[in-house]
């Protein structure tokens, strides 16, 4: 851990008001980027079963407190809702599968509906109401479908706070009705964010009955299907505040720190010159002097084998 991160989170105004996360369709391991926020945080995540709706502290948690509603979340249905249960569990969703457009997939038989079931569902306001919590600093979703609207249920004085907005919206037609990542992009753009990841993912755009012409086993499928050039299905995107209506010394000390354990040092340099501009903090000239550190050293870095490969061409 960069030991200024660790400084800044110590900080008695996060011990006051810490670090809040939001993750929605949690796979069960912790976000990556989550190792160094989560001893000082409180997260909020999501497992949905057939009880009646409770909230349950997690104890020996990575977080400092970490709070599982056994629910789903949705952008505007509070109670019983409908839930797809596919052959892959990754898979199920409160959308139905576009079984037509997906048949042109590889990976479609991923999708397959293998029941459907009434699940509880809630809110996100009131996830955070129950909570006894106001605000959302990093917001991490991969609901099958729903991200861009559970999001903008939020309320626009949190979504406006937020420092990080994470998501994983499809090109493709994998639910019906679902938030397309071309609109989340368009929406988004209206938002107080700019994009500082995408990261594309995707299947092998070739349909199961060329495979079933083609193959004559599963095996054999499976290996005609990864061996075939995937085409773009999805995107993981991550947005960051712009901080142009963010300027407490909570916010740039924790933009700081977000943007510094995402990597985005540049604009960590941003936000400390703020607070080193506002605030009668020596903590942000440190910062500043971090980031300005950081800059040089990733530079002269990537530099190095450029300058490597320069000689290696002159040298014959």
């Amino acid at each position: 851990m960069n030991s200024l991160v660790k400084e800044v989170f110590s900080l008695p105004l996060f011990a006051n008001k810490p670090p809040v996360l939001i993750d929605v369709g949690a796979s069960g391991a912790l976000h990556g980027y989550w190792k160094e926020i989560a001893p000082y945080a409180i997260c909020l995540a999501f497992d949905a079963d057939n009880r009646e709706l409770h909230i349950e502290e997690k104890g020996n948690s990575s977080f400092r407190k970490l709070l599982v509603f056994n629910s789903l979340v949705h952008p505007s249905i509070a109670g019983d809702l409908d839930f797809y249960l596919t052959k892959s569990p990754f898979c199920s969703s409160a959308l139905e599968p576009d079984a037509e457009s997906l048949s042109q997939w590889a990976f479609a038989e991923k999708f397959k509906v293998e029941r459907k079931i009434t699940l509880k569902s809630l809110l996100l306001s009131d996830a955070l109401k129950k909570a006894g919590l106001d605000y959302v600093d990093w917001f991490k979703t991969d609901s099958q479908g729903l991200d861009l609207n559970l999001f903008l249920s939020l309320s626009e004085k949190v979504r406006e706070s937020m420092i990080i907005a994470e998501f994983e919206p499809g090109f493709i037609d994998a639910y019906k009705g679902e938030d397309k990542l071309f609109v989340t992009l368009k929406q988004m753009s209206q938002e107080q964010f700019w994009l500082a990841e995408l990261r594309v993912k995707g299947s092998q755009r070739i349909a199961n009955g060329v495979l079933a012409k083609l193959a004559t086993s599963a095996l054999r499928k499976k290996l005609i299907s990864f061996s075939h050039k995937p085409a773009p299905g999805w995107g993981e995107m991550l947005y960051v505040n712009n901080f142009k209506n963010l300027n407490t010394e909570r916010e740039l000390l924790l933009g700081w720190a977000m943007a510094t354990i995402i990597g985005q040092h540049g604009f960590a340099y941003e936000l400390a010159d703020k607070g080193v501009q506002t605030f009668e903090n020596a903590l942000f000239a440190r910062l500043l002097a971090d980031s300005g550190k950081s800059i040089k050293r990733i530079s002269v870095s990537r530099l190095i084998p450029v300058v490597a490969q320069k000689i290696k061409s002159l040298l014959g």
